[in-house]
């Protein structure tokens, strides 16, 4: 496989796992009220509570970062990993079997 192949591969399984937490997360915000789905949105918060500030007079900068990692999060990840081992994965064999085969018809 390419280089850049490789990369993008790398970018494409990035975004499906910041999409997986995303979906559990809010996946689990709406089950949070439901009573035998309540336990999606257990997990556990860390991070700054309150946000760093920095006055430096003429500018101000805040630092702030709050992670709250749960089961649905955690649901959301692991489906992101399969879809991405299923269609990713399986479409650049698929590739590299048709550049194989586009090769051999050339030599015979």
């Amino acid at each position: 496989m390419a280089k850049g192949a490789a990369a993008k591969n790398y970018w494409t399984l990035l975004l499906l796992v910041l999409a997986g937490i995303v979906l559990g997360g809010f996946i689990g915000e709406l089950t949070s009220n439901v009573s035998f789905l309540s336990w999606l949105n257990y997990g556990q918060s860390f991070g700054l509570s309150d946000p760093l500030v920095l006055n430096l007079g003429i500018l101000v900068l805040t630092f702030g970062l709050k992670i709250k990692i749960t089961i649905a999060g955690i649901i959301g990840i692991l489906i992101a990993i399969l879809i991405y081992r299923l269609f990713v994965i399986r479409e650049s064999a698929r590739l590299g079997a048709l550049f194989f085969i586009q090769l051999l018809e050339k030599f015979l």
